[in-house]
C-alpha cells in the first residue's frame, strides 16, 4: 500500500510540473503604465526544463533565463539579460494561471500569468570566437540629446571556440549585459544588444586598435567609436 501511495504522489507531482509547460503571458502594473511580459517554458530532448523570456512591446525577445527551477508547483528563474536579473517566484495554481511574485532591487510586484499556448523556447545562439585582435576589452562614448554614455564592450574567447561577449554601461549602473551575433568578417564587426534591441555594426582599422561606426536602437543611429583598452 506504501509503494503505490507513493507512486500515485510520484505521478501526481510529475504532472504538475509538466503543466508549467507553454507559453505564458501577463500584463504587470507599474504605477504609470501596464507592460506586457512573455515566458516560454518547456523540456529539451535530454528532459531538461528550458525557457526564454520577452516584452514584447519593447521587441526585446528570446532573453535567457538563469537559476531556472521548477519543483512541483512552483517555477522560480532570473532574466539574466536585463540589468540587475530581476526575478520571478510563482506558483501553477490552475491548468492555465501563474501567480506570484516579481522582485527587483526597487519594488517586488505581484504578477499573474496565464497559459497561452504551447511553447516556443529560444534557444541562445553561440557566436564564433573572433581574433586575438578584436578579443580583449574596448571602451567607447555615444552621445545623446541627454548627454554623454559611456560604454564597455568585452569580448572573451572560450576554449570551446566560441566567444563571449559582454557590455558595461556605467552611467546606467548596468553591468554584464550579454550581447549576441557577435560577428567578424574581415576588418567587418557586428553585435547586438537584445535587452534594448540594439546593436552596432563598425570597421576595425588596421592596427586593431580602433573601431569606427554606429549604434542603433529604435530607428535611431548614432556614431560610436570603440577604443581597445
Amino acid at each position: 500500500m506504501r509503494f503505490i501511495t507513493t507512486s500515485i504522489i510520484m505521478a501526481l507531482s510529475a504532472a504538475a510540473a509538466f503543466g508549467q509547460a507553454g507559453h505564458w503571458e501577463a500584463n504587470l502594473q507599474i504605477p504609470d503604465r501596464v507592460i506586457g511580459l512573455a515566458v516560454d517554458i518547456d523540456k529539451n530532448a535530454k528532459g531538461e526544463w528550458i525557457g526564454s523570456f520577452a516584452i514584447p512591446a519593447q521587441n526585446m525577445s528570446g532573453l535567457a533565463l538563469s537559476e531556472f527551477k521548477i519543483a512541483g508547483q512552483s517555477v522560480k528563474f532570473k532574466v539574466a539579460d536585463i540589468p540587475n536579473s530581476p526575478s520571478f517566484d510563482l506558483k501553477l495554481t490552475s491548468e492555465t494561471k501563474m501567480t506570484g511574485m516579481l522582485n527587483t532591487p526597487q519594488a517586488d510586484l505581484p504578477v499573474e500569468f496565464e497559459k497561452k499556448g504551447d511553447a516556443k523556447v529560444v534557444q541562445p545562439v553561440t557566436s564564433k570566437a573572433v581574433s586575438k585582435a578584436l578579443e580583449g576589452d574596448w571602451a567607447g562614448a555615444i552621445e545623446t540629446p541627454n548627454g554623454t554614455l559611456n560604454l564597455i564592450i568585452h569580448f572573451k574567447n572560450n576554449a570551446d571556440q566560441t566567444v563571449t561577449a559582454t557590455m558595461d554601461s556605467p552611467d546606467q549602473g548596468a553591468k554584464d549585459l550579454k550581447l549576441t551575433e557577435v560577428s567578424e568578417s574581415d576588418m567587418a564587426v557586428a553585435f547586438k544588444l537584445a535587452v534594448v534591441n540594439g546593436g552596432y555594426k563598425g570597421t576595425l582599422n588596421k592596427e586593431g586598435t580602433e573601431i569606427a561606426g554606429d549604434w542603433s536602437q529604435g530607428g535611431t543611429s548614432l556614431p560610436l567609436k570603440l577604443k581597445k583598452k
